[in-house]
């Protein structure tokens, strides 16, 4: 099965795709900005690891805040587990 989750960003945008039958894999592709996105953004890294998951690629598309604001909120709080993901590939 393959899913793609739109999150609920104030700005830009967070997206979240996930496909497989027996093992689940899963892509994020930018954090979006803004408190709602944020928070599903953290529901859905909490539940890919709570499933003993791994992000396996996380996808940072350019710089603007509007893409990475969720990503660098994440990435910066003090109980995150960076053994989560996998691959990370960043435009700079």
């Amino acid at each position: 099965m393959f899913n793609i989750k739109v999150l609920n960003a104030l700005n830009g945008d967070c997206i979240i795709v996930s496909y497989g039958e027996e093992e689940q894999h899963y892509i994020i592709i930018d954090g979006g900005q803004g408190r709602v996105c944020f928070r599903q953004l953290c529901a859905y890294v909490d539940n890919i690891k709570n499933a003993e998951n791994k992000i396996n690629l996380l996808i940072l598309t350019h710089i603007d805040s509007d893409h990475i604001d969720g990503i660098l909120r994440l990435l910066s709080q003090k109980t995150f587990d960076f053994s989560i993901i996998e691959e990370m590939w960043f435009d700079f």
